[in-house]
């Protein structure tokens, strides 16, 4: 295997050491990380992967899209928004792709209200917490009565 050194020369490896004719690396010992990164610039070590790993903190956010989905299927085929077959696959994918406590939240996102649903329900000119007033439609006789004598 070749290898490209940091003073742009092809060198190898043999025995732990750099082979490299014109290289001012030739024959040098690599025995450590901190060679490896002098001679090729690359710095090696373990890489940090806590922000990957699935805790019931990041499992949500730090999944990929389709893990998200199926989380949020999940929550749906729990409120019976989901039903039938499909709900059954949903879930059957949960136990396989999640740990078996992840049934919890599903069951706690379930009960919460959906502020989602609950903004679609509700009249677009109509803002949250404004009771609604039904009105009754108006005789079409009384109607023109009032306009005709000024009541209305």
């Amino acid at each position: 295997m070749k290898f490209l050194t940091v003073d742009n020369e092809i060198a190898t490896i043999q025995n732990n050491k750099l082979v490299s004719p014109g290289s001012r690396f030739d024959g040098m010992d690599i025995k450590t990380n901190e060679d490896i990164e002098k001679i090729f610039g690359i710095k090696v070590g373990q890489k940090d992967l806590s922000p990957y790993k699935k805790t019931a903190q990041n499992d949500l956010y730090m999944g990929d899209p389709g893990e998200q989905r199926l989380y949020e299927d999940a929550v749906k085929a729990y409120r019976g928004e989901i039903k039938g077959p499909r709900a059954m696959k949903t879930m059957d994918a949960v136990q396989g792709e999640f740990p078996a406590s992840i049934m919890d939240r599903i069951r706690q996102d379930a009960v919460k209200p959906n502020i989602n649903r609950m903004m679609q329900q509700l009249p677009s000119s109509q803002p949250m917490g404004t009771p609604q007033v039904k009105s009754t439609p108006l005789n079409l006789r009384k109607m023109l009565l009032a306009n005709l004598t000024g009541l209305l």
